[in-house]
């Protein structure tokens, strides 16, 4: 937005969506230069990466564990 604000929302379908947003910018008389910036977040993708690194801290910890017990 012009001030800088930015809106976060959930969607159900992300290429309906973009031609339901497009169809309305163009009835407003929009040229696409004008048109209102979209970016994407997949949360997915967010939760994978979480995902991944638990696992990584997981093993991390488990050699450290493991290197204490067979230094013993």
């Amino acid at each position: 937005m012009v001030d800088g604000e930015k809106f976060y929302m959930v969607l159900g379908s992300q290429e309906s969506f973009l031609a339901k947003l497009d169809m309305v910018q163009r009835q407003m008389g929009k040229q696409p230069n004008d048109f209102i910036p979209v970016s994407y977040v997949n949360v997915q993708e967010e939760s994978m990466a979480a995902f991944f690194f638990n696992v990584f801290m997981g093993m991390v910890a488990v050699a450290a564990f493991y290197n204490i017990y067979k230094g013993r």
